[in-house]
């Protein structure tokens, strides 16, 4: 249920403003989904819409949809509806949830400061040595803190930072906020940049499948799939022959969810080679340069990237204001602890609250730091071996012509999917496009 979801959401992202005649492979591709799970859902949009159909005459169906798709069906299914304003409500609570942690700390800051300066009052009135003394330390200590929450409430109303990544479903740059999404920035960070890397990968391995016209080798997708390192003989025991029989193996091993994914096939040539065939994405007519020609002019995929996670998009009055106030917090929280033991068990509760905020503050950031730095190694030894696939194929071109030859030839021997229309939905039945 979750899966059609997730897979309903996309469609309606795609179609949902300007519609458009879509087919199944080409809606596989531009989402990034199977095209076993998009067919059924394609059909159910295409009913519940009331869109219109193209039947081609080898059977290959066109779904024609209206523009404004989205209003279409909020205006039918109360369901949707009620699903579009829950989402809404719960992106205000979420900004209420972020905003919490900067509104508790520059709450206690205040709360905590005036109760210190009050009890300082209090004991300048109590003890005359050394009164004079302390009621400048905290009033200038006060006076400090006060011009920092004054900034920090300017910061929130008039000057944003960038902040959380969008949701993987979104394609936005990081939105920016203020002062008091920035607590929660630093604390927890904004998202992982990454979070839509599978939707983007299967968009990048099916735009290089429908450009490759259906055939294609491991090795030229092996910069799009997360794979070990390429051996290479250079630095190894082994050699030139053993390392590309090797690095095929290892390439050969990754093409199975691409085969699942695109309703492929593979094929053996007479050398004993692996080909993979994609007939729903064979589509393009045949062009008049020879195999030998695209087997050369043929390489292997750019290598997908994925971006380094920052520690947090506070930016650096914001952090500095941060670390002001939660030290601030911790050093008066252990003075008002202090003073107020023999007085009053409610005081001493605000100070004991403070001082483990104080510390939560101080501690999640530096916890979150390890993980960060872990998270951010293991992209950047991702990204490096797909792009050691990318160099392997660059360096080894040579030697997979003979492959690229069979690939290209095999290419000109599937069956094409036709342009020509047999039946649609937007004309009456006396006339149909049908060839009697």
């Amino acid at each position: 249920m979750q899966r059609r979801s997730k897979t309903d959401r996309a469609l309606l992202k795609l179609l949902g403003v300007q519609g458009g005649a879509w087919t199944t492979t080409d809606v596989a591709i531009a989402t990034g989904m199977p095209l076993d799970v998009i067919e059924p859902r394609l059909l159910s949009l295409a009913v519940a819409s009331g869109a219109q159909l193209r039947v081609a005459d080898d059977g290959n169906v066109t779904y024609v949809f209206s523009a404004q798709l989205r209003r279409l069906l909020l205006a039918r299914s109360w369901k949707l509806r009620l699903d579009a304003c829950l989402r809404k409500v719960w992106s205000l609570l979420f900004w209420i949830i972020r905003c919490s942690f900067g509104v508790v700390l520059v709450v206690l800051v205040v709360l905590i400061s005036l109760l210190v300066l009050l009890l300082g009052l209090a004991l300048f009135w109590a003890e005359d040595d050394a009164a004079n003394a302390l009621l400048s330390l905290v009033g200038g200590g006060f006076e400090l803190i006060v011009r920092i929450v004054v900034a920090v409430l300017t910061d929130q109303f008039w000057i944003g930072s960038p902040g959380r990544f969008p949701a993987a479903d979104e394609q936005s740059p990081p939105q920016r906020v203020a002062f008091l999404e920035s607590v929660y920035s630093i604390l927890f960070g904004d998202g992982d940049p990454n979070q839509a890397l599978e939707t983007r990968r299967w968009q990048r391995i099916g735009g290089f499948l429908r450009h490759r016209d259906g055939v294609v080798i491991a090795e030229d997708l092996a910069p799009l799939l997360d794979l070990a390192d390429p051996p290479f003989a250079t630095h190894s025991s082994v050699t030139q022959s053993s390392e590309i029989a090797l690095a095929s193996e290892q390439a050969d091993q990754g093409m199975l969810s691409v085969l699942l994914h695109f309703d492929g096939r593979p094929q053996v040539t007479e050398q004993g080679d692996l080909l993979y065939c994609f007939p729903s994405l064979h589509h393009r007519s045949v062009e008049a340069s020879s195999a030998e020609d695209h087997a050369l002019a043929e390489g292997a995929s750019l290598p997908l990237r994925e971006r380094r996670i920052a520690f947090t998009h506070a930016n650096q009055s914001q952090r500095q204001a941060y670390g002001f106030l939660v030290v601030s917090l911790l050093g008066l929280s252990l003075l008002l602890l202090h003073w107020s033991l023999p007085l009053s068990a409610a005081l001493v509760g605000i100070a004991c609250f403070g001082l483990g905020y104080s510390l939560l503050l101080l501690a999640l950031p530096l916890l979150r730091w390890f993980g960060w730095r872990r998270s951010n190694a293991a992209i950047h030894q991702r990204n490096r071996w797909r792009q050691q696939w990318a160099d392997w194929a660059q360096l080894h071109r040579d030697a997979l012509v003979s492959k690229r030859l069979e690939a290209a030839r095999l290419r000109k021997n599937l069956p094409r999917i036709s342009d020509g229309m047999v039946y649609t939905t937007e004309n009456d039945l006396l006339t149909q496009p049908i060839d009697h």
